[in-house]
C-alpha cells in the first residue's frame, strides 16, 4: 500500500485523495464529450456536473459517518476529511448528486442529465479505484492467485481491480446505447442495475474483516447493491413497456 502519494513538510498529499480529484476530472472531461455529441451545451452540462458533485461529496460523506459512527464519535475532526480516510459511500454520492442535480436544474431534467453522466460516472469510479488501490480501501480476501496484490503483508484479491475492469464493461456496454429523447433515465437505470450487480459480485473477493456479514452471509453493501439493482430493473422495465415523456413533450427541447 502506498497511502501517501507525495509528503512536502506539513503537507501530505494522500493516494485517494489525489485519485479522486483526479476521477472528478476524469468524469468532466468525459460529460464534454458526452454533452457535445448528445446534442447539450457543454457548459450548462458542467455547471449540472458540479453542483452534483458538491451533492455527492455530502451524500457520500454522511452515508459513510451514519454506518461508522462509532469511529467519528470521539474524533469530530475526523468528519470532514474524507481525502484521508477514503470514507465516502457510492449510493449516498448518487442520492446526494441526484439531490443537488434537482434543485440546480428542476425535477425535470434529472432523468435526462443522469442519462448523460452516467458514462461519465463509470469512468470517474474507475480511476477513482487506482485511488482505492494505493490506500488500501476495499481489501481484498487473502489468496494465491497469481494476479494477487500484497496489502497488510499478505497476497490478497485486487478488488480494487475487480471493480475498476467492472466499472470500464459497463462504460463500454452503455457506449453502445445511445440516448433517446423518448427515453429519458433509462440509460441510468441500467448503469445502477450493472453497477449493483458488479459491486455485489466483487463483494465475496472482500476481507470479512473490513466487509462483515451483516444481513445472514451477505454485507451490508451486497445488502445495498441488490435493492437498488432490483429497484432499477424493476422501474426499466416499467418505463420499456410504458415508454417516458419525451424532452420535447415536457416542452424542454434538447438539453437544460
Amino acid at each position: 500500500m502506498h497511502p501517501t502519494l507525495l509528503e512536502l513538510g506539513p503537507i501530505r498529499i494522500s493516494s485517494f485523495g489525489f485519485f479522486l480529484l483526479s476521477a472528478f476530472a476524469a468524469g468532466i472531461l468525459v460529460l464534454v464529450r458526452e454533452a457535445r455529441e448528445e446534442g447539450w451545451d457543454p457548459g450548462q452540462a458542467v455547471d449540472l456536473a458540479l453542483a452534483s458533485l458538491i451533492g455527492g461529496i455530502l451524500g457520500a460523506r454522511v452515508g459513510y459517518v451514519v454506518v461508522h459512527w462509532s469511529a467519528f464519535a470521539g474524533d469530530p475532526g475526523r468528519l470532514v476529511q474524507f481525502w484521508q480516510d477514503g470514507g465516502l459511500v457510492f449510493y449516498g454520492a448518487l442520492l446526494g448528486g441526484v439531490g443537488a442535480c434537482a434543485i440546480a436544474a428542476g425535477p425535470a431534467f434529472v432523468a435526462r442529465f443522469a442519462d448523460l453522466a452516467a458514462r461519465p460516472l463509470c469512468v470517474g469510479y474507475a480511476v477513482a479505484m487506482l485511488g482505492a488501490l494505493l490506500a488500501g480501501v476495499f481489501i481484498g480476501r487473502p489468496s494465491d492467485v497469481p494476479w494477487g496484490v500484497e496489502v497488510g503483508g499478505a497476497i490478497r484479491h485486487p478488488t480494487q481491480v475487480y471493480l475498476l475492469v467492472g466499472s470500464l464493461g459497463i462504460f463500454g456496454v452503455l457506449r453502445s446505447v445511445r440516448v433517446h429523447r423518448s427515453s429519458a433515465g433509462q440509460v441510468f437505470l441500467a448503469f445502477l442495475v450493472l453497477q449493483g450487480i458488479t459491486r455485489f459480485t466483487v463483494e465475496f473477493f472482500m476481507d470479512p474483516e473490513v466487509a462483515p456479514p451483516a444481513v445472514g452471509p451477505l454485507t451490508l453493501a451486497q445488502v445495498v447493491s441488490s435493492l437498488v439493482a432490483g429497484l432499477a430493473l424493476v422501474v426499466l422495465l416499467v418505463l420499456g413497456r410504458r415508454g417516458l415523456p419525451s424532452a420535447h413533450d415536457l416542452g424542454l427541447g434538447e438539453g437544460p
